[in-house]
């Protein structure tokens, strides 16, 4: 599908073929001299075929076209390697260039692995979704040339002036699109309208819940009318948005520090208690892939209660437990 969103500016809509959500937006801005595609989508043949249809229908020229990534997951970045030609330009953080590396690489399937065990996740489902995740989320089918863009700096094509914003936190080196004028956000998977981006837990002690609270509050404090997100439709009233997800995260830190008091729990058993599955049979593969995004929740808000001093973790085998602090 393909929306008119204004002047020279379109949002191209394409499946996610086994996934949820089921689409990924990328968005296009005519210039006279290089087109800007903004996310890529999938690596799927699905994905592909509307990405190539949608570009025959506005005759778009790839040979002048050039790519910005909001983040290196590979719904947003699978397709570029494919769709790349010799002199194309691919924007991006520095920081989503190294963790498309440790993708590639396999590096970060390890880190997966041990994710999935620290969790206490059941050992049988473990090589249902790790490399169903690394195949479906986490795959570009290579890795292009990469031109580094910091906060502050700015892309102009035709009569946008966008602004890099960074928003670390649904990924570290996630990065939004702010046009000024226009009071205008590209969101990638920071802000959406009909559901709170996963913030994924990571095998070193950052707090990545922490971050993305920090980058609500930034984007708070921009003057947005338009929110162009990664998934679903255009939508507006940012801080309203920002307000409601933040409530989100403060009823999940609530519910993960009850289940903490009820007694010492691995990262899985916390998740167990907060939140109902959607598939009853546990050994399904979507129900497993449900355990693993919902225990990754619960370990970004135990990480985010350890660091405020709410609890504390221990190590029983290779699965991080978790307990009350003692109140002081």
């Amino acid at each position: 599908m393909i929306e008119e969103i204004a002047e020279d500016l379109y949002r191209i809509e394409m499946p996610l073929p086994e996934l949820y959500p089921k689409s990924v937006n990328a968005y296009l801005v005519r210039d006279r001299e290089r087109d800007l595609i903004i996310d890529a989508g999938l690596q799927d043949d699905k994905c592909m075929d509307a990405m190539e249809a949608a570009l025959k229908k506005l005759r778009i020229d790839l040979k002048r076209t050039d790519f910005f990534i909001t983040h290196g997951h590979g719904d947003h970045v699978g397709l570029v390697p494919r769709i790349i030609h010799t002199g194309s330009s691919v924007y991006l953080n520095r920081l989503e260039g190294d963790f498309i590396q440790k993708m590639e690489s396999g590096a970060y399937l390890l880190e997966l692995q041990g994710l999935y065990r620290m969790n206490g996740l059941p050992e049988e489902g473990f090589e249902k979704i790790v490399p169903r995740l690394v195949r479906h989320n986490f795959t570009s089918g290579g890795v292009p040339r990469f031109h580094f863009l910091e906060d502050g700096d700015t892309i102009t094509r035709g009569e946008y002036r966008f602004v890099c914003v960074e928003t670390p936190g649904h990924n570290k080196g996630h990065m939004c699109l702010y046009e000024p004028d226009r009071k205008m956000f590209i969101s990638g998977d920071h802000l959406l309208k009909d559901f709170v981006p996963v913030i994924p837990g990571r095998a070193n002690n950052d707090n990545p819940l922490k971050e993305y609270l920090s980058s609500l509050d930034k984007v708070y404090a921009l003057d947005i009318e338009t929110i162009l997100p990664g998934h679903g439709g255009i939508f507006g009233n940012s801080r309203q948005r920002i307000e409601e997800i933040k409530e989100h995260h403060c009823q999940q830190s609530c519910k993960v520090l009850a289940a903490i008091r009820e007694g010492d729990k691995n990262i899985y058993e916390t998740s167990l208690r907060i939140t109902r599955r959607r598939n009853s049979d546990p050994t399904t593969l979507l129900s497993v892939l449900q355990s693993f995004l919902v225990s990754q929740e619960a370990f970004t808000h135990l990480r985010y209660l350890e660091e405020k001093g709410k609890v504390k973790r221990t190590t029983e085998g290779q699965a991080a437990v978790y307990s009350l602090c003692e109140a002081r």
